[in-house]
């Protein structure tokens, strides 16, 4: 399955939440589709500083990209989440702004 994302503009927001079950450092990775009319990206962990900034999701053709990183966090058990904000196109890209999220991976480092 995946989260897939449309008609929103430049500026617009997505909110992801998800729960930590406890106390810890977590590594934390995502992995996007990458299309010909999908949209430049940022996305924050608990509003944050940008933990990826300004990632472009086009790709000539569909395509399931490789996970990115957004590197090691220390957090509380509870809620959480991820915000994804569109700021943008590619200039070859047909300008739908579209994001598809196909994985969150959150692993327990300690």
């Amino acid at each position: 399955r995946q989260l897939w994302w449309r008609d929103a503009r430049p500026g617009a927001s997505l909110f992801l939440p998800f729960t930590v079950p406890a106390d810890g450092t977590y590594r934390l990775s995502i992995r996007f589709t990458r299309a010909p009319d999908y949209g430049i990206i940022s996305v924050r962990l608990d509003d944050r500083g940008a933990a990826l900034d300004r990632v472009s999701l086009y790709a000539p053709v569909v395509l399931a990209a490789d996970p990115l990183g957004m590197g090691e966090h220390e957090l509380a058990s509870g809620p959480h989440r991820l915000r994804f904000t569109i700021v943008g196109t590619h200039p070859d890209a047909i300008p739908s702004f579209m994001v598809g999220i196909d994985a969150v991976r959150l692993e327990r480092l300690r």
